[in-house]
């Protein structure tokens, strides 16, 4: 059974979500939404092609034992995810969107990418 939502979903925010998801998930694996406090992509020579210093959210993938000790069940768009105690804390009385962030380095300086954060 789901935990109720302490912090809301914007519509664009639930699509992210959905779209995140593999189509073919490993039987064993479970979703889940963990906070990520920064990103880089390399390219195959190792040059920095996209870098961004902030905190987003994403869904990854985990046998559902691996979401840590008091780990709970939530609906995000229709769809059961598992999150940690203190991140659902501190999304309490706030909303998840969808923002575009410059995130281009180097030679794709100006590249753009539509992350999901707590406004």
């Amino acid at each position: 059974m789901s935990t109720p939502l302490p912090f809301q979903v914007s519509p664009a925010a639930g699509d992210h979500i959905l779209a995140s998801l593999n189509p073919e998930p490993r039987s064993e694996f479970e979703p889940g939404l963990f906070p990520c406090l920064g990103y880089e992509q390399h390219s195959d020579e190792g040059e920095c092609e996209e870098w961004y210093d902030g905190e987003h959210f994403e869904v990854g993938y985990h046998r559902a034992e691996s979401w840590g000790p008091g780990k709970v069940r939530v609906t995000l768009a229709g769809r059961d995810f598992w999150i940690a105690p203190g991140v659902l804390e501190g999304l309490r009385g706030k909303t998840l969107v969808v923002k575009p962030f410059e995130v281009g380095f180097g030679k794709n300086a100006g590249a753009t990418r539509d992350l999901l954060v707590a406004a």
